[in-house]
């Protein structure tokens, strides 16, 4: 065994003979594939009186076996993404820059040949012959949108020509299990993206777009890596606004300092124009990928996107319509009263700036009738407040906010001198951070109590491991015994490279209160018939500087199941990872001050000083969001370790784009859990502060989500995090629709391309803006920034677009999550009521959920 459990995979340059061994056997199961004989002609089906005589009848409802060309095709997509996939993983995650170096080198090469794949005549010429003979569309309507139905078509397919649809005369259409044509559709849309059934002159421009579109998404995804790496215009806003003085000249610098700074990092991640920065990146992503969609006839990408027929939203304005009814849910737009507080802040400080530059050095602060601080000539309570300039938001909100916490501490004192009602009892009592030991210990407490599995630990083959603190386990039914189990009492592992204290990870043994079942702390005995594992589950997450910075699942080995004895047969058990990295070392914003000549107007100068590392605590700790971050990617890793799809290319996630963060979101609610929260509590020390009831329910359901967000919304009281989060989510989703239509692109300067450069950018930030002021709450309203300070904010704008990431890897389904948010809620909902976890349905009565394959 080696690395990960690839056999002989051990040394960095195992890395290049691995990918040429995978190669050489992709390359022959394509030229197999390429010579399968065509779909033989079908009998018509029995008469219904033929079929009643039957001696047995159960026969007839056997699913019908898939066309030979599905084997052989996940055959060739499993070959290459069991290398694919490990070494994406380990150039995300590997501590040796060699390893790193060599895989990311390996995945290059592969992904190269992958590429070619999607436009190989012979392999589109054997999907469209199966798909002719039952009666599957041949690519769900792409490429078909400008008209192109080509007569001399040389891409496969049979004498019917590329991309018509049509099947041949004399072929009956064989019935064709749901999976089967899942999979055969999907394979089909993904070759007609690639350009197959176009013309030859058509497809070769179609191949060059698409690989422009897939190197520059590449390209976008490292800045912005590199943006999340750097300070943010809004994090060096802040530091120079809490290192400005506080005296009356202080506001006048604060303002000064806070734009220079946030400037000056927006500036970091963009570059200069043509310099190839985080600006080029984004602008050439979203021209590759709107080229690629006129050159398949749609308008644009969000057109293309939906052309497939693979999404779980109806198609564009189903997008319209989820965004608007979650706009209207969450009354997004509405005056978030924290940015209204800090929009009389600043008029306040305004006021004193004002007063100090006629002479007055002397401001007397008064509460206005309005509720803000003013001062004499100030404009709070008496006009329009001043927005929220984007490196003011921070500062504002940061302000109003300790003031309201200090008035709910004073509101919660004096309720807390009554005493509570007799025969009632508190909720357990949770510390702001909790250990990663203890949130992982969760994590295993759920699998067990909700979906009766058990994470038991298993021991390292040689050269296995690729980092100290790395946990295995072996995922199995809690009511099976797995036979590589190992018997740990200690909070050390042993592995075949290094021995080392796993004190920040869930590295003990699984206890007594891990196995608690909400019905009672009684422990199922484990069955005497031991069977495989589910899945085997790597847990990396101790912090490393090198490591992948946010948390995130990696599907290392899909899993499949393709039955029919053939040559193409066969089954693997999946190999899932959860990386995290919280706590990892982070640059931390710092002023110095300059020993330079002050500026005119009589202060020193204040620039930034280079970030320095903050050291690592010894055992991460985790915040209430980051713990609904772990259990949102131990969503996705049930998804691949749970799959029932007989196909690798249909498991786990890799289900329809808007439909995939369904299970990872549902998911999150167990964060809110009480049998969770009362163990949480418990095991750091935290128990309630009254005596829990004697007799617990037999059963405690989700906590119901889909109460209407309008009842936690009033003009006097301040936004819940939760809502602040969904218009979040609210302002990227609308922004990745714009940024992906049509009018992005219209009447842009043809004969110009670095003016086009600078108004697509120019655009950019503009949405940027629109969408935020739109959405999060009027923190930007008001009268727009003068024309000093628009250049300045268009900066900071084009920033923010830049460190979406997301943009790259959900490029026009980023509504995905909104998405999953609602039918969470929904599930949520259902079972609180009782009712089951029925399948929600949107208007339109179609199901919500169309996933290939995944059980989450």
């Amino acid at each position: 065994m080696g690395l990960y459990g690839i056999p002989h995979l051990r040394a960095p340059a195992d890395w290049a003979r691995l990918s040429s061994n995978t190669l050489a056997s992709a390359k022959a199961i394509a030229a197999a594939i390429r010579q399968l004989p065509p779909p033989a002609r079908v009998s018509p089906p029995a008469t219904a009186a033929s079929v009643a005589d039957a001696v047995v009848p159960p026969l007839a409802t056997l699913p019908p076996p898939p066309p030979p060309v599905l084997p052989a095709i996940d055959a060739l997509s499993n070959t290459l993404c069991t290398v694919l996939d490990a070494a994406e993983f380990a150039r995300h995650t590997h501590p040796d820059p060699a390893h790193v170096a060599a895989a990311g080198a390996a995945y290059e090469e592969l992904a190269a040949y992958t590429h070619g794949l999607n436009a190989d005549a012979g392999l589109y010429g054997a999907l469209t012959a199966a798909a002719d003979a039952v009666g599957v569309s041949r690519g769900g309507g792409i490429g078909d949108g400008g008209g192109h139905r080509p007569a001399d078509n040389d891409g496969g397919g049979g004498g019917d020509g590329g991309g018509s649809g049509s099947h041949p005369k004399g072929h009956y259409r064989r019935p064709l299990a749901d999976i089967d044509a899942r999979m055969l559709s999907s394979l089909l849309a993904d070759m007609r993206r690639g350009g197959m059934g176009l013309p030859p002159a058509q497809r070769q421009r179609v191949v060059g777009l698409a690989g422009a579109a897939a190197a520059a998404s590449a390209t976008f995804y490292a800045a912005a890596a590199r943006a999340e790496r750097l300070c943010s215009p809004a994090a060096a806003a802040a530091a120079a606004a809490a290192a400005a003085t506080t005296t009356t000249s202080g506001h006048r610098h604060r303002a000064d300092d806070s734009r220079d700074a946030a400037v000056a990092a927006a500036d970091a991640i963009v570059g200069p124009d043509g310099g190839g920065g985080g600006g080029d990146a984004l602008v050439d992503l979203l021209v590759a990928r709107h080229s690629l969609a006129t050159a398949l006839g749609e308008a644009d990408w969000m057109g293309l996107a939906f052309a497939g027929h693979d999404r779980a939203v109806g198609g564009v304005r189903g997008v319209d319509r989820l965004l608007g009814g979650v706009a209207a849910a969450l009354r997004a737009g509405d005056p978030d009263p924290l940015l209204v507080r800090g929009r009389e802040m600043k008029a306040a400080d305004e006021a004193i700036v004002a007063a100090a530059a006629e002479g007055r050095w002397w401001v007397r602060r008064e509460r206005t009738a309005a509720g803000g601080e003013g001062g004499e000539g100030g404009s709070s309570g008496r006009g329009e407040l001043p927005p929220l300039l984007p490196w003011d938001e921070a500062h504002y909100r940061a302000r109003a906010e300790a003031e309201a916490e200090v008035a709910a501490a004073t509101a919660a004192e004096a309720q807390s001198r009554s005493a509570p009602p007799e025969g009632t009892s508190s909720s357990p009592t949770l510390p702001p951070r909790l250990p990663l030991s203890v949130c992982i210990r969760g994590v295993r407490f759920l699998l067990r109590a909700l979906f009766s599995l058990r994470m038991t630990r298993v021991e390292w083959e040689p050269g296995e491991a690729w980092a100290p603190g790395v946990d295995k386990f072996a995922l199995s039914h809690a009511t099976t015994a797995t036979t590589t189990t190992t018997t740990t009492t200690s909070t050390t592992t042993t592995t075949t490279t290094t021995t080392t204290t796993t004190t920040g990870t869930a590295a003990t043994a699984a206890t007594a209160t891990d196995a608690v079942v909400p019905g009672g702390d009684t422990t199922p005995p484990p069955s005497p018939f031991p069977s495989l594992p589910l899945a085997t589950v790597y847990l990396d997450c101790l912090p490393r500087v090198t490591k992948f910075a946010a948390a995130a699942h990696f599907t290392i080995r899909c899993s499949r199941r393709v039955d029919g004895g053939g040559p193409y047969a066969g089954a693997q058990t999946p190999v899932v990872a959860l990386v995290t990295n919280f706590g990892r070392p982070r640059p931390r914003a710092e002023v110095e001050v300059s020993a330079s000549p002050p500026h005119a107007s009589g202060r020193w100068r204040q620039r930034p000083r280079r970030p320095a590392m903050k050291a690592a605590p010894a055992e991460p700790t985790l915040s209430p969001p980051q713990l609904r971050t772990l259990l949102h990617e131990t969503g996705h890793l049930l998804q691949s370790a749970l799959s029932a799809s007989p196909y690798q290319h249909t498991s786990g996630t890799r289900v329809a784009v808007d439909a995939v963060e369904i299970p990872a979101v549902l998911a999150e609610r167990a964060a809110a859990w009480p049998p969770l929260v009362d163990r949480l509590a418990r095991w750091v020390g935290h128990p309630p502060m009254c005596p829990r009831p004697s007799t617990p329910p037999p059963s405690t359901p989700l906590p119901p989500t889909g109460v209407s967000l309008r009842s936690f919304l009033s003009p006097s009281t301040p936004v819940p995090d939760a809502v602040r989060a969904a218009r979040g989510q609210l302002f990227l989703a609308r922004l990745d629709v714009e940024l992906h239509s049509a009018a992005l692109h219209a009447d842009l300067p043809a004969d110009d391309p670095a003016a086009a450069r600078r108004e697509l950018k120019a655009r950019i930030a503009a949405a940027v803006r629109r969408h935020r002021a739109a959405t999060m709450g009027g923190g930007s309203g008001g009268t727009p920034p003068s024309t000093d300070d628009a250049a300045a904010v268009a900066a900071v704008d084009l920033a923010h677009a830049v460190s979406v990431g997301h943009l790259g890897s959900y490029g026009a389904g980023y509504y995905a999550y909104l998405l999953a948010e609602v039918v969470a809620a929904g599930l949520a909902e259902e079972v609180a009521e009782g009712g089951g976890a029925g399948r929600c349905r949107p208007p339109d009565g179609r199901p919500c959920c169309r996933g290939r394959g995944a059980r989450g």
